[in-house]
């Protein structure tokens, strides 16, 4: 059961981080180039793997209960809390507004019809299991990330004899803004480190926490870096926004199936663990009912979609580069902060914490600066 826990835990943050932005990476990857967009891919998800280990000390070092935005208010004051919570929940309205178009777009294309239903069956179907909470999440996230990667190796075997690098391994620097904005969207998870250390907490794994961490940042990191290979081996710079479309179109009905099928489950283990922080956000640190959170949770990305912000990479790119930038910024320096004002002693401590968390901020404010002055 123990050892059950600790994938269940690893299944929470890879569930919350593979998501719709992994399905859009081969694009922005085939737009820099193969070799610039690998070393992005590993990278940033580095970086990010050290800002999770310094969010987990910062976690472990608190009593009490939070989601993300309740820590920040704990270490760096009053003055921070509505803007803190403003960044959390409008880079989770955008990141499952993204997915809700996407699944509109995956299912079309497998089933045929119209996307705007299939968006809406799905967010039905969605909206449901956050509702009943966190023991339902955790048992469809496991399962959901092992077939993830059931259906990343049948595709790269099914694919294996189409592959051809010539048309993507000129790197294009110009093209750099969208690439860093989308893979560091789909990097973005640490709203679910709360919830792995509530899971873990059940039967007192506290300290295995750091271990679930590094094992949940680098099974995503591991499955985007095959499956942009495989993706810009086969469709090159024909590749589509969603790959899993441009994939069938170039290996037949059987891969158009088994792709949008690996699409649908990414962003549903996404969607699930993000709106289930969300929703324990409005719960924990806002004082809300567990009706209200949830509804204040799924409504809106809901009417945004109705009002038609329908503008897949658009939204990736600015959610990460600005709300995720702006966010992992104030959660360094939350952290940081944690080390003096902490209540009890953490079973983990991140080595050369300063220099990394120096790294770290400069990458989120360079990503953040470079995207208005482009725009």
């Amino acid at each position: 059961m123990k050892k059950l826990q600790i994938l269940e835990a690893i299944g929470l943050l890879v569930g919350t981080v593979v998501g719709a932005g992994f399905l859009s990476i081969p694009y922005v990857v085939a737009k820099v180039g193969l070799p610039l967009g690998l070393m992005m891919i590993l990278g940033i998800g580095s970086l990010m793997l050290v800002q999770f280990l310094i969010i987990a000390e910062m976690v472990l070092r608190t009593r009490d209960q939070h989601q993300i935005a309740g820590y920040v208010s704990k270490y760096l004051g009053r003055k921070w809390r509505i803007l803190i919570y403003a960044l959390v929940v409008l880079e989770s309205y955008g990141a499952l507004l993204a997915y809700i178009v996407a699944e509109g777009k995956v299912l079309s294309a497998v089933f045929g019809g119209s996307e705007f239903f299939f968006s809406l069956g799905y967010f039905v179907l969605v909206a449901g299991i956050v509702y009943v909470g966190l023991r339902l999440v955790e048992k469809v996230d496991l399962i959901l990330v092992c077939l993830v990667a059931v259906v990343v190796i049948v595709i790269g075997l099914l694919g294996w004899s189409h592959l051809r690098f010539d048309s993507v391994l000129i790197s294009r620097p110009e093209d750099l803004l969208p690439a860093y904005g989308v893979i560091l969207f789909s990097f973005l998870g640490a709203g679910a480190i709360p919830q792995m250390m509530r899971a873990l907490s059940l039967n007192g794994q506290q300290r295995e926490l750091p271990k679930a961490v590094v094992f949940g940042a680098l099974i995503p990191m591991t499955i985007y870096t095959i499956f942009t290979v495989v993706v810009l081996g086969i469709t090159g710079l024909a590749t589509t926004e969603v790959a899993t479309i441009g994939l069938g179109r170039s290996l037949g009905p059987a891969v158009m199936i088994i792709g949008n099928l690996l699409a649908a489950i990414t962003m549903t283990t996404s969607f699930l663990g993000l709106s289930l922080a969300l929703k324990e956000t409005f719960i924990w640190d806002l004082k809300k009912s567990r009706l209200e959170a949830w509804l204040l949770t799924v409504i809106v990305p809901f009417i945004l979609f109705i009002y038609g912000l329908q503008n897949f990479i658009g939204i990736l790119m600015f959610v990460g580069a600005v709300f995720g930038g702006l966010q992992g910024i104030i959660m360094i320096a939350a952290s940081m902060r944690a080390e003096r004002l902490g209540d009890r002693e953490p079973e983990f401590k991140v080595p050369a914490k300063k220099f990394f968390a120096a790294i770290l901020v400069l990458m989120f404010l360079s990503g953040i600066i470079y995207t208005f002055i482009s725009r």
